[in-house]
C-alpha cells in the first residue's frame, strides 16, 4: 500500500479494548480532553478522529471498491491487517485505537495484528451491568442479551459505518486480552473510574507516561462526566449510536443491574461468568457480589 518495507517498525497502536458498553467511549473522552487540553469539552464527533475505531468501515470500502468485489466478512479479514498497518503508519509516534474485538483468529487472520501493537488498555465492567446496557444497545430482550454474552458465536455484523467484529462471550473476551502472550494490557475497571475518576484516570496517565498536570487532569474529568457526554449527545447527536437506539449514553450508573435484572437473570450471569468475575473482583472469596 505505502511502498514501505514490511520490516519497518509499526508498533505504534495502543489499543483501547473492551466488550461493548464497558466504558470505552468514556475512556476516549477522558484521553481526548486530557491530551487536547481544549478550553471547552471535546465534541463527541472528534473522538473518532482522536482515537479511531479499528472497525470503521470507510477504509474497507475503499479496498473493496479497488478490488471490484462486495464487502463481506471474508473480505474484511483479508484486509484487516492492512487497515491496521495503515492506522499505524499514519501515527507520528503512538495512536490510541478503539476495538471491541476479542483478541483471537478469525478465518486464520488475527483480529489484532501484533506487529502494529505497542500496548493496550483493557476496560472491564461488571457483566451484570454490561448485560443491561448491551441488551439495550443491541435492541434485544435481556434474556437474549444475557445469552449472547455467554455464547462463543456472538459478533457485531457489518453495518453502515462499521465492519464485522468478533466478540464471543464476555468471559472469553476478558481472557483473550488479559492472557494474550507478550501483551500485558493495563486493566481499567469501570467501577474504579466511576468511584474516583481523578485517581483512577490519573494512574492510567502515569502508566502511559503522559505529561502529569493535576489541574489538567481535573478539567479533563469534569469535561468527560457522564452528564456532560449525555448532554452533548442530546444537543448534537452521536454517530456511534446504533440505528434504532434511543440514545447512546443512558445511565452509566454502577449497580444499575439491581433494578433491571431479576434474581434468576443475575444468577444466570454469575453461573456463566463466575470465575472471571472473581478474578476481576466482582465476586469476593465467598462468591458474594461486590458491586
Amino acid at each position: 500500500m505505502s511502498g514501505q518495507p514490511e520490516s519497518e517498525d509499526l508498533g505504534r497502536i495502543v489499543w483501547l479494548a473492551s466488550y461493548p458498553k464497558s466504558g470505552n467511549t468514556w475512556l476516549r473522552a477522558l484521553l481526548a480532553n486530557y491530551l487536547l487540553d481544549t478550553p471547552q469539552p471535546v465534541p463527541l464527533d472528534r473522538l473518532g478522529k482522536f482515537a479511531p475505531a479499528e472497525a470503521s468501515r470507510s477504509p474497507y470500502d475503499q479496498f473493496a471498491a479497488r478490488a471490484g468485489i462486495p464487502l463481506d466478512d471474508r473480505a474484511v479479514y483479508r484486509w484487516r491487517p492492512q487497515v491496521q498497518r495503515m492506522l499505524a503508519r499514519r501515527a507520528r509516534s503512538f495512536v490510541f485505537v478503539k476495538t471491541h474485538a476479542a483478541l483471537t483468529l478469525v478465518n486464520q487472520v488475527p483480529t489484532i495484528a501484533p506487529e502494529v501493537t505497542a500496548g493496550a488498555v483493557y476496560v472491564v465492567r461488571n457483566p451484570l451491568d454490561v448485560a443491561v446496557s448491551f441488551s439495550r444497545h443491541m435492541g434485544c430482550a435481556l434474556n437474549e442479551g444475557i445469552g449472547a454474552m455467554g455464547s462463543d458465536q456472538t459478533e457485531l455484523p457489518i453495518v453502515e459505518n462499521l465492519v464485522h467484529e468478533y466478540l464471543g462471550g464476555w468471559s472469553d473476551h476478558v481472557k483473550s486480552w488479559l492472557e494474550a502472550p507478550g501483551l500485558s494490557p493495563y486493566l481499567l475497571r469501570y467501577e474504579d473510574l466511576a468511584r474516583d475518576p481523578e485517581r483512577s484516570f490519573g494512574e492510567l496517565t502515569a502508566f502511559l507516561r503522559l505529561p502529569q498536570d493535576p489541574a489538567r487532569l481535573k478539567k479533563a474529568v469534569a469535561f468527560s462526566r457522564f452528564e456532560q457526554l449525555a448532554a452533548q449527545e442530546v444537543a448534537a447527536g452521536f454517530a456511534e449510536r446504533p440505528a434504532g437506539a434511543e440514545r447512546f449514553f443512558r445511565s452509566g450508573k454502577v449497580g444499575a443491574w439491581r433494578e433491571a435484572l431479576s434474581p434468576e437473570q443475575a444468577e444466570r450471569i454469575v453461573a456463566t461468568h463466575g470465575p472471571a468475575m472473581r478474578r476481576l473482583g466482582y465476586l469476593d472469596s465467598d462468591g458474594a457480589l461486590v458491586f
